[in-house]
């Protein structure tokens, strides 16, 4: 074969194999390659579209049962207890949920390195240091939003 051909070969595949490379670091990062087009549906759901006082109650009662721990929904780490969780939490298609004791639950959309969820807090929780942050905006008594990278300072409700 001629070295030509050869070249025109290596030119031809190699945009293959690099949109290839990228697309399993995207997977393997934990982000997901089409969780990015998902992004403002997802925020949509969580603040406008989520019963909140609902999410918060099922939240508290999940607490109350004695769930605890880290909770994947996704395959393919999907816990086995996740079929039992309620309703309100599963409709905001989390990727997990994480409950620490009887303090707080945490539900989160995205995971990886770009975070995006709520925490919902137990009725007696008390802050655990002066400076605590319970979230980046309070959405009701006892219902926080959390993002490192989404900024609601504006947003009206």
């Amino acid at each position: 074969m001629k070295k030509r051909n050869k070249v025109l070969i290596y030119i031809g595949i190699s945009p293959l194999v690099a949109i290839g490379l990228l697309y399993c670091i995207l997977i393997l990062s934990g982000i997901g390659f089409f969780r990015i087009f998902t992004f403002r549906s997802d925020l949509d759901r969580l603040l406008h579209r989520t019963d909140h006082q609902a999410l918060l109650i099922a939240c508290r009662a999940i607490m109350k049962e004695g769930y605890r721990g880290e909770y994947k929904i996704a395959w393919p780490d999907k816990h086995p207890d996740v079929e039992k969780l309620p309703k309100e939490i599963i409709a905001l298609k989390p990727t997990y949920i994480r409950v620490e004791g009887d303090d707080y639950v945490h539900i989160e959309l995205w995971g990886g390195m770009s975070h995006l969820g709520v925490t919902a807090y137990a009725e007696d929780f008390k802050k655990p240091i002066k400076n605590f942050k319970y979230g980046n905006k309070k959405l009701i008594d006892g219902l926080w939003f959390r993002s490192d990278f989404v900024d609601l300072s504006k947003e009206n409700n």
